[in-house]
């Protein structure tokens, strides 16, 4: 008998008995994803450059002159001269973007000297030209560049 009163008494229990909740934590709510930033401009950006030109004179011809090919030159030349350009661009997609810059580039000084032999009446001379000047530049270009990986 005390076998059926425990049989008896554990399925009275088990009937009774609910799932116990107390100790358990409530499920994680599903991660919130963060909206992508706003992009204030798009694809626009500014661009700016300060630099330096060393520009080289390999010869100078002078048309004019029928000993030209007799001339020796020395000391052609510019001197260096600053250069800044400021441009606006836009980019389209990952691989392409376009810009225009103007660009001022700074006053460079030109010197050089040429020096050819002359004969007149029997007399050898040397003909001189020397030269100087300056020069500026203000240049505006259009740019497209693609990224090729």
């Amino acid at each position: 008998m005390r076998s059926v009163k425990s049989v008896v008494a554990a399925g009275a229990v088990s009937l009774l008995s609910q799932a116990a909740f107390a100790a358990d934590l409530a499920i994680a709510p599903s991660p919130m994803y963060a909206p992508p930033p706003v992009e204030e401009f798009g694809g626009w950006y500014l661009r700016g450059d300060i630099g330096m030109t060393n520009q080289q004179l390999k010869k100078l011809d002078n048309p004019g002159d029928p000993n030209t090919a007799l001339f020796t030159s020395t000391g052609l030349g510019f001197d260096s001269a600053t250069l800044f350009d400021l441009g606006v661009g836009y980019q389209f997609n990952n691989w392409f973007r376009a810009d225009v810059i103007g660009q001022w580039r700074g006053r460079a000084n030109f010197h050089g000297s040429q020096f050819a032999p002359v004969g007149v009446f029997g007399a050898n001379f040397t003909e001189a030209n020397n030269y100087s000047g300056s020069k500026s530049e203000a240049v505006v270009m259009a740019n497209a560049y693609f990224d090729l990986g």
